[in-house]
């Protein structure tokens, strides 16, 4: 594969398709939804469905996804559980990138490569399902500690919410001024 670097053009070494898409492939639970901008994130999966329970006109996440309707907050256990998997899968790409490393490649471009991919990926983590923004402040800020506990180069979050949430002042979860700030303090950015 050749890419074009500006003044010269670069052959990407051969193993840059197979190991930019391992982490595609983590075992641990992910949703089936998320935006673009969030595809080389952690996708940390914290409710499962979703909370308005097919309702909106505009979605066909129900109708794609039918029995899946019960909508769920998970656990901290079982999203701690998630985050492990996910970091100890994330090491083993970590290693992967270093054997790639070590071996001479031809045009000797090979750490530049490797330092493109690890700039790229998990660079985020990305909350889902669809609306995640439903756990209480308290246990956000928890999950997000857990994440830097296992992912501690991770400083930017983003979540999909829910107008219920951040814009109803009589639901049980809203989101007031004050939470929201107290979330973007530890690095929530963008919520969709």
């Amino acid at each position: 594969t050749q890419i074009d670097e500006g003044s010269h053009t670069m052959n990407a070494p051969f193993f840059l398709p197979n190991i930019s898409n391992f982490l595609l492939f983590s075992p641990h639970d992910r949703g089936d939804y998320r935006p673009p901008f969030e595809g080389q994130s952690l996708i940390v999966r914290v409710t499962e469905n979703c909370d308005n329970a097919g309702r909106c006109k505009f979605c066909t996440y129900t109708s794609r996804a039918p029995g899946r309707s019960q909508f769920r907050e998970k656990d901290l256990s079982e999203i701690e559980e998630d985050v492990q998997k996910a970091s100890q899968h994330y090491r083993r790409w970590l290693t992967l990138l270093e054997k790639y490393e070590s071996q001479a490649c031809p045009e000797d471009e090979s750490p530049y490569w490797t330092q493109v991919l690890r700039e790229q990926w998990y660079q985020r983590a990305f909350f889902q399902e669809a609306n995640a923004l439903f756990l209480e402040t308290a246990k956000f800020r928890k999950v997000v500690g857990l994440i830097q506990a296992h992912f501690p180069h991770i400083r930017e979050f983003s979540s999909f919410g829910s107008a219920k949430v951040l814009g109803n002042s009589r639901h049980p979860r809203y989101k007031s001024l004050d939470d929201l700030a107290s979330l973007r303090e530890i690095g929530l950015g963008r919520v969709y």
